[in-house]
């Protein structure tokens, strides 16, 4: 009885991961938390301390680069090196088959058809020793395979007048895609449709769609779509690699949109219990995306790692995909070799890899410090980036040769050459060695700086504009009301 009990703690735990919390990610993490703790709990119990440590291990990596834990390969390793819950890693590499030979994300009978097997399988306790072979083996072919049939995209090219709804010069310079001013041109183009137009189905590559595009055919309904809740607690279901890049840009930042149909395969849905409403589709060469806010230039920064994702651009792509096959291999070598060591070892070098994806520099115009929350904040530091490209300087967000800094409150942080600096209270910056620390209360406008700070530089108060040579020091409570057009014209 107390086995049949933890089978169905497991299971009901896992159901809620592959459902992402039937898509809170409070409840995911909540889930893979227990999880954890239940696997660390065993590990000390049976005195195994190699598994112990490789647990803890996972733990510290899921609290601080929480966003690949919605990667299959991370999640079946850690279910593979835990015996009691080993016989569920069949069931997460299924799904992860399931998704590259193109079946629809989230089909219900299939989740519980896998379940039912894995409880047989757990009950009987059969081997699956070369099952888990085999399903490892063909992931990583499909994957490969998956990632050499990624086309190159072009941009159609739009007036930048009406770049407002399209991707324009942010959404190709973060993706390195160039813009294609043929007409005759239906190849693998991202093309964005604007309101009350006709979507043409001859095109191959991305259509980006928008609200009140009143066509019903197998891709739209008709009808528009509006998200329930705030931009930054989307409830969202579907591909783990989009997932992944939408958990590091802190959510998904669109609101309405065409409402698509799930006749295709859905790549992300927004779940509401067990229905679910799809966002991102695929019909044969097409990618639609039901809305063009965050591949718009004013939002395209917010975005930058889904963006990489839907067009496969620059190399974070095909790192997190490599991380995920390191993951296979693992298991296909500690089915041969089981011994503690191993399995220490392996987790080691699935978490150098994570950190190695972490540390890779991206050339940019801004630097931040600091993690965004909303991108719809018009105050503060979430707000910041986008004002400056409504003051029409086309930057994008990097940490590699930067023109312009951005201190989050209570963030620390080195100077690195950028020639503006802005920093909201009690935030530290050390330039040249010398600790330069922002005050917390508010002065007014000083200097044309709205809601402006004072610097402390060795405890002594100075104004919040500061000039040190070449270097612009702005001290302020709200960033993004910074007059850009003033501090950067020269710059």
């Amino acid at each position: 009885m107390k086995k049949i009990v933890e089978i169905l703690f497991i299971s009901l735990n896992i159901l809620i991961l592959i459902f992402k919390g039937f898509g809170d990610i409070d409840i995911y993490n909540s889930s893979l938390s227990i999880l954890i703790c239940f696997a660390i709990y065993k590990s000390l119990r049976l005195s195994n301390y190699w598994l112990f440590f490789s647990n803890i291990i996972i733990i510290i990596l899921w609290f601080v680069f929480n966003s690949y834990f919605l990667l299959y390969g991370i999640i079946a390793l850690f279910f593979f090196i835990n015996n009691d819950l080993k016989p569920f890693t069949f069931q997460i590499l299924i799904f992860w088959l399931l998704q590259l030979l193109g079946f629809n994300v989230l089909p219900v009978y299939v989740i519980f058809s896998i379940f039912l097997i894995n409880l047989l399988i757990w009950y009987n306790g059969k081997s699956i020793k070369y099952e888990l072979i085999i399903l490892c083996l063909s992931i990583i072919l499909f994957e490969f395979i998956d990632w050499n049939k990624k086309p190159n995209f072009v941009i159609e090219k739009y007036p930048i007048a009406k770049e407002s709804y399209k991707p324009g010069i942010i959404f190709s310079k973060i993706t390195g895609i160039p813009f294609w001013d043929s007409k005759d041109y239906k190849k693998n183009i991202i093309r964005s449709y604007a309101i009350n137009t006709k979507v043409k189905s001859e095109i191959s590559g991305i259509a980006i769609l928008e609200h009140d595009i009143f066509l019903k055919n197998k891709i739209v309904i008709g009808e528009n779509w509006q998200q329930p809740l705030s931009w930054h607690n989307n409830q969202l279901i579907g591909n783990q690699y989009y997932l992944e890049a939408i958990s590091s840009d802190g959510g998904l930042w669109t609101n309405i949109g065409s409402k698509l149909k799930d006749t295709c395969q859905v790549m992300l849905s927004y779940s509401d219990g067990f229905s679910s409403q799809p966002l991102i589709i695929k019909n044969k060469n097409v990618i639609y995306l039901h809305d063009s806010d965050y591949s718009s230039s004013f939002l395209a920064n917010y975005q930058k790692n889904l963006l990489l994702e839907l067009t496969s651009s620059k190399i974070r792509p095909l790192l997190i995909r490599i991380t995920n096959i390191i993951s296979c291999i693992a298991i296909i070598l500690i089915l041969f070799l089981e011994t503690n060591f191993l399995i220490f070892l392996s987790v080691i070098v699935v978490s150098l890899f994570i950190f190695i994806i972490n540390q890779i520099p991206s050339n940019g115009d801004i630097r931040l410090v600091g993690k965004i929350f909303d991108s719809h904040e018009n105050n503060r530091f979430d707000g910041a980036v986008k004002s400056i490209v409504d003051n029409n300087f086309n930057y994008i967000v990097g940490d590699k040769n930067c023109k312009v800094l951005i201190v989050k409150e209570n963030m620390k942080t080195e100077w690195n050459g950028e020639q503006l600096v802005v920093a909201e209270p009690n935030a530290e910056i050390i330039f040249k060695g010398t600790k330069m620390k922002v005050g917390q209360d508010p002065l007014g406008n000083i200097d044309n700086i709205e809601d402006a700070r004072y610097w402390i530089i060795n405890n002594k108060k100075f104004k919040p504009l500061l000039k040190e040579k070449n270097v612009v020091f702005i001290a302020t409570g709200s960033p993004a009301k910074i007059l850009w057009k003033k501090f950067l014209k020269h710059r």
